[in-house]
């Protein structure tokens, strides 16, 4: 299967752009499993309401895991606390823990 036009290679998985949706392209040393907890972690993510890509599926493609997702524009989070000011950068770090608060609030767990 074509996996589209790549947009990022990280250490556990490459990045794709294909029919409007993103596929994250596991190594082949992810297991099966593991891709679905990343899955699993992002639909309850979504569910909390937190404004992450919605998950489609969780499939297999030229014999690795892949997670097929929503496509949302725009620039990373990463990428945004890395250029932004000091004053929008903690605005932005509030605003996560905010989302981590209700993450936590749905699921009952802690983090640390």
């Amino acid at each position: 299967m074509a996996l589209g036009n790549i947009l990022a290679e990280g250490n556990t998985a490459d990045i794709y752009f294909r029919d409007g949706k993103i596929i994250k392209h596991f190594k082949d040393y992810i297991s099966d499993s593991a891709a679905e907890y990343e899955a699993d972690k992002q639909k309850c993510a979504y569910f909390a309401g937190l404004p992450v890509p919605y998950v489609y599926n969780v499939t297999r493609i030229n014999n690795r895991p892949a997670i097929v997702m929503e496509y949302i524009p725009g620039d990373t989070i990463g990428n945004l606390i890395l250029t932004v000011n000091n004053v929008t950068r903690q605005r932005l770090c509030v605003t996560i823990l905010s989302y981590m608060k209700t993450l936590m609030y749905f699921t009952g767990k802690v983090f640390t």
